[in-house]
């Protein structure tokens, strides 16, 4: 066999000697790292477990208020519908009453003004009559 064959068979070797003196303890490493991730996970979903519960029952709990609030919001959409159809009535039983009802009122005012003078210029003739 040559020499050159015979270093590069050496040199080869020696590579894969070196490879392997450092992928070992490469690996090691990983299968240590790869470990503590797992235990680190266990650990997250034990000490998580209880959050999430009570994540899930305040999610529980915020869908029965958003119903609630949402059923409500409908009673008073028809609350709020009805007091506009009775403002609407009042308006319009108001345009139609208004300019009558002031002549009315008027009228009566003007009535009873002169009524009372009336009755107040009969009672003075009365006392100045002997």
């Amino acid at each position: 066999m040559p020499i050159a064959v015979q270093a590069a068979l050496g040199v080869i070797a020696l590579t894969g000697l070196l490879v392997a003196a450092f992928l070992i303890p490469t690996l090691r490493q990983i299968r240590r790292t790869a470990q503590e991730l797992q235990n680190l996970l266990k650990t997250l979903e034990l000490e998580l477990q209880p959050t999430l519960i009570d994540l899930k029952e305040a999610i529980r709990h915020l869908n029965t208020v958003s119903g609630e609030v949402s059923r409500s919001l409908e009673k008073v959409e028809g609350t709020v519908e009805a007091i506009q159809k009775v403002g609407e009535t009042i308006r319009v039983v108001n345009s139609l009453l208004s300019p009558r009802l002031i002549v009315a009122v008027s009228f009566l005012k003007g009535l009873g003004v002169g009524v009372g003078s009336l009755v107040k210029g009969l009672s003075k003739k009365k006392e100045e009559q002997p």
